[in-house]
């Protein structure tokens, strides 16, 4: 019986195969690695491309490590990295992506090895524009594109280059990424490898980016031998406007200040053209030769520096309306500034006059609410007289405080929020601190008591002085304009009994009274107002109530309580809460008014014996919460519930 054997020598060595694999590995990485930045590369190709179009010009080159960014008045901003003309690797070769015009378009086009650079197709064939075209009548424009790069290994064990996914072909054959490895001798080891040469940029070349000041150009040059340009103007490095939107102008705001950069003695003059559909005018610094007969004037004022030379107040273009302008009616602003070396750097911008007057800048001020209260919120427009006053608001914490569209704040519970408005006009913005409160044990009423018929009242509005009342008394006494309570009551006038308890016998003033406000005697006229008239739970605030009230109250400047001039009365925003300085009737005047207008006085519910009662006073300088007096005056009445 014969037996044939067949096995591997425990001699052979496999680590050149490995080797082979790792190196293949390797460079197959750093190819696509590579790729990944020539992608980048060919977007900011691209760009240059849209920008030379579209008539685009540089705005700003600015170096950065290994490369630039360049920053456009229109377009986006692209980077673009210093080129490396490196050598190719053995067989291997690195395609150079570019681009070329055809017909007044540009395509791209890609040049591999020393062939001549050819376009780059689609898979129908067709040449892959860079940038899309325009849409006719309102169709949509058709998408241009950018080429992707990458590497793949075919079935052949051999890295080749890829274009937007598909083989990169030279002459009908695939194009190879790397070096072939050597072929193997006799005696088993491996030939020597294609050297590897250093990775050239397939986009542009090493310093590739030419700032002229001198032209005020910038010119990118694209790698290859044949080294195509792309050159774009380049924006005057003076600064004239620090916006390019239009800019309105109605009868009352036709003032556009510029935002020059120069420094006193470094320009000759500055100049303002002016040009409309019905002429143009020219201004200047010093000389103004504007036609008396132009229908649109302007007139041009110089910037003011200071003692280091810096610009403090800027030039201004002043813009003279005639009358009969249309809405709508536009004029185009060229400022030109001249330096001393003769040079000229201009900016345009359109101008429109409108009757609106737009919103410049809006604000708020802080404000506190009780828990369950409600304060309205009131934007500051600048302008006041501003058209479009429509905003919008938010709340940062709405947990704590909720805001309505109305500008409306409910307090939710104790903390604080932020409360952001947002101009409908301009996207202006402001905020302002809402601090919420405790919600209080009592709610005041928002008025005094006031006349409800011949035998009742009720809660008068804030500004009403309200009727006047002895220390738990039920009879009402009047002394305002409308005699009933509302309105400013007149200082000096004498006071009649407006509200009387139905079956009271004690109608007139009693020099002597002692009423007593825990009792509720509608015969002796004897009780406390608030419960007597209102029911439910209304009744007179004690005095440690209105100690309550006014703790911390700022007053009269601080806040939250303030002297309000104009209504002479003692005010908290923040509460919502008026009381107005409705005067007293003294106990033995004769029955007229005193202090209407300077002072404030309401009785509370508290007693300090049996002929004195405790009352809040206050005047415009000074507030005491816890006075006392007779109980035979007449002061006004505020009530709470719980």
């Amino acid at each position: 019986m014969a037996m044939a054997v067949f096995g591997c020598s425990k001699d052979y060595d496999d680590t050149e195969l490995k080797q082979d694999i790792s190196d293949l590995q390797s460079r197959v990485e750093k190819l696509e690695t590579w790729c990944t930045t020539v992608n980048g590369q060919i977007s900011a190709l691209q760009g240059l491309v849209t920008a030379l179009e579209a008539k685009d010009y540089v705005t700003g080159v600015s170096p950065m490590n290994n490369g630039y960014t360049i920053n456009f008045s229109k377009g986006e901003s692209i980077t673009i990295y210093n080129g490396k003309d490196g050598a190719k690797g053995a067989d291997g070769v690195t395609p150079i992506i570019g681009v070329d015009k055809f017909e007044g378009e540009y395509y791209w086009t890609v040049k591999i090895g020393t062939t001549a650079a050819t376009w780059m197709l689609d898979t129908d064939g067709k040449k892959i524009r860079t940038t899309g075209d325009k849409g006719a009548d309102g169709s949509a424009g058709i998408n241009g594109q950018s080429p992707v790069l990458s590497v793949a290994t075919d079935t052949d064990g051999k890295v080749y280059w890829k274009v937007n996914g598909e083989w990169l072909l030279n002459s009908g054959k695939k194009v190879q990424a790397t070096g072939d490895k050597g072929d193997k001798g006799e005696t088993g080891s491996a030939g020597a490898a294609g050297a590897d040469g250093a990775q050239g940029d397939a986009v542009f070349a090493a310093d590739g980016v030419t700032v002229d000041k001198t032209k005020g150009t910038v010119t990118f040059t694209l790698a290859g031998e044949d080294a195509t340009t792309f050159t774009l103007p380049m924006a005057s490095e003076m600064k004239i406007f620090d916006k390019f939107d239009t800019f309105k102008v109605n009868s009352e705001k036709h003032e556009l200040t510029l935002a020059l950069n120069v420094k006193d003695g470094d320009y000759a003059a500055i100049k303002a053209e002016l040009t409309s559909s019905k002429g143009m005018e020219v201004a200047m610094v010093k000389a103004t030769t504007r036609a008396a007969s132009t229908p649109w004037g302007v007139e041009l004022t110089s910037p003011t520096f200071k003692e280091d030379k810096i610009i403090d107040v800027n030039a201004k273009v002043n813009f003279i309306l005639p009358a009969g302008m249309e809405e709508g009616e536009a004029a185009l602003l060229k400022v030109t500034v001249v330096g001393k070396d003769g040079t000229e750097h201009s900016a345009t911008r359109v101008i429109v006059y409108t009757t609106e007057i737009n919103v410049e800048s809006v604000a708020l001020t802080d404000k506190s609410v009780a828990e369950g209260g409600t304060i309205k919120l009131e934007p500051i427009f600048t302008p006041a007289t501003a058209t479009n006053k429509n905003v919008t608001w938010k709340s940062s914490n709405p947990e704590v405080a909720a805001i309505a569209d109305d500008g409306t704040v409910t307090g939710v519970t104790k903390g604080e929020t932020t409360i952001t408005v947002t101009t409908a006009d301009g996207s202006f913005t402001a905020t302002c601190e809402v601090t919420v409160t405790e919600k209080p044990s009592i709610t005041w009423a928002e008025g005094n008591l006031v006349a409800d018929g011949e035998h009742g009242a009720k809660i008068g509005k804030p500004g009403d002085g309200g009727l006047y009342f002895q220390f738990g008394s039920l009879i009402g006494w009047s002394g305002g304009a409308n005699g009933d309570g509302t309105g400013t009551p007149t200082d000096g006038s004498t006071l009649t009994a407006k509200v009387v308890p139905a079956g009271c016998t004690a109608t007139a003033w009693d020099i002597v009274w002692t009423g007593d406000p825990d009792s509720d005697d509608a015969i002796t006229g004897k009780g406390d107002p608030c419960k007597h008239y209102l029911g439910n739970t209304w009744r007179l605030p004690t005095k440690d109530e209105y100690v309550a009230l006014f703790k911390d109250n700022g007053y009269p400047d601080d806040g939250p309580w303030k002297w309000d001039d104009t209504s002479k009365s003692a005010t908290n925003n923040d509460l919502s809460l008026t009381f107005p300085a409705s005067g007293y009737r003294s106990s033995s005047n004769g029955g007229g008014l005193d202090d209407v207008g300077y002072n404030g006085y309401y009785w509370s519910a508290s007693s300090e014996n049996e002929y004195m009662g405790y009352y809040l006073d206050f005047l415009k300088s000074t507030v005491n919460p816890s006075s006392s007096t007779n109980r035979a005056r007449g002061f006004s009445v505020r009530c709470v519930r719980d």
